[in-house]
């Protein structure tokens, strides 16, 4: 893979989304938290392997594009969405510390949507370039 489409996945997989996302959302640090849930505890660190998981099935990524999802991955991104994080690390186990309430649910949340993912294999990067979604 080229140096340049590299660093446009990098990017995009870390900057954009904070772009389309609301002034609430932003300012509660929700996608950067999740994103650091994936890499702990599913061992996403690599930006592509990021983006096949924002790329999967009809839920997974920024809205919804079809009715039913296509596998268990898509399924787990479909019960994340229908909720809306301060989280702590210690080795793989995720601990949402904080007191705030909101940020508390927003965090155990996103703990069960990690776990959830835990249960299927990686997705294809090849996700990255096609539309798997059969609305």
């Amino acid at each position: 893979m080229s140096s340049l489409l590299f660093r446009l996945i990098l990017i995009f997989a870390f900057c954009a989304p904070t772009v389309w996302l609301s002034e609430e959302v932003q300012d509660r640090n929700i996608v950067p938290n999740l994103g650091w849930m994936m890499a702990r505890r599913l061992g996403v660190w690599n930006p592509v392997k990021f983006l096949a998981y924002i790329r999967h099935g009809c839920y997974c990524g920024l809205g919804k594009k079809g009715d039913i999802p296509v596998d268990g991955i898509d399924k787990c991104c479909m019960e994340h969405d229908a909720w809306e994080c301060d989280a702590y690390f210690s080795c793989s186990e995720i601990t949402c510390t904080s007191t705030d309430q909101c940020e508390k649910t927003i965090c155990e949340c996103d703990k069960t949507f990690v776990n959830c993912l835990t249960k299927f294999p990686e997705p294809s990067v090849s996700v990255i370039f096609e539309n798997n979604c059969k609305s």
